[in-house]
């Protein structure tokens, strides 16, 4: 393993190592509304996310797409310290290889 991959190993949270009950803090993060509303005008253009007015009526505010939400998410994991939890995941037998 070379140095860059010893840095990045050390950064790792994985999934087996994380205990019942523990907690993971990410940056702070302000969410702009002409973002959010960039993002909704392209992805998700429904009223309540790009009419302050439509969002007032519906929900008492202006309101973020999901995916815009799940991207948000993305961009704090990228910014977590440890970097991020990896899973592993055992897909079970492989038919295929049993033949």
């Amino acid at each position: 393993m070379n140095e860059a991959q010893e840095m990045c190993a050390e950064a790792l949270l994985f999934y087996e190592d994380m205990e019942p009950g523990g907690e993971l803090t990410s940056p702070a993060e302000v969410i702009e509304r002409d973002e959010l509303v960039s993002f909704a005008n392209t992805w998700d253009p429904m009223p309540f996310h790009i009419d302050e007015e439509a969002g007032i009526r519906a929900f008492g505010s202006l309101t973020a797409p999901g995916l815009y939400m799940l991207a948000v998410k993305q961009r704090l994991v990228h910014r977590m310290r440890p970097l991020a939890v990896i899973a592993r995941v055992d897909p079970g037998p492989d038919p295929k290889r049993n033949e």
